[in-house]
């Protein structure tokens, strides 16, 4: 079922590409030269959106090879008792496409001072799956920090939490 509903789209975006690249044509208004320019733009339009995926994919790694990260105090080890709080989620600038980065920080108990804080990242597809509405609002790929679970066991955050 989902293989027949993924051909659909294919035809229903080359129908798409076929139009649009008739429309871009008359839109020219060109005196000769008719069929390869609607064939360029028939090529250009049927691509798009791979391409975007492609583009989004590479800056979205770009983005967590660099930001997603673990920082941690250097003085955790006097933590006694830490306290999880999450951050809102914040739209991250920059990116052609959108990207949410959530940050979860861990606090000691007793002082208040963060001691351990974790950046993550989502994102909810290309640039134009996401402005018509395809991306269906959930976060199609997720990137943590490498090390967080290392890191995490290392300071043994669960018998702090507890």
């Amino acid at each position: 079922m989902i293989a027949l509903l993924y051909l659909a789209c294919i035809a229903v975006w080359l129908v798409l590409a076929i139009y649009l690249s008739k429309w871009s044509v008359r839109l020219l208004k060109l005196k000769w030269g008719h069929t390869p320019v609607r064939v360029l733009f028939f090529v250009v339009f049927l691509v798009l959106p791979v391409a975007d995926e492609i583009i989004g994919r590479r800056q979205f790694n770009q983005l967590c090879e660099r930001e997603a990260v673990v920082w941690l105090s250097p003085d955790w080890k006097e933590v006694k008792k830490a306290t999880r709080k999450s951050l809102p989620q914040e739209e991250v600038n920059g990116t052609i496409f959108r990207v949410s980065k959530t940050v979860v920080e861990y606090s000691d108990s007793i002082t208040g001072k963060t001691f351990l804080r974790t950046y993550h990242f989502s994102t909810h597809g290309g640039f134009l799956l996401d402005s018509l509405g395809l991306g269906l609002d959930t976060a199609a790929r997720f990137c943590h920090p490498k090390s967080s679970d290392d890191v995490l066991q290392q300071v043994n955050i669960s018998q702090l939490m507890n």
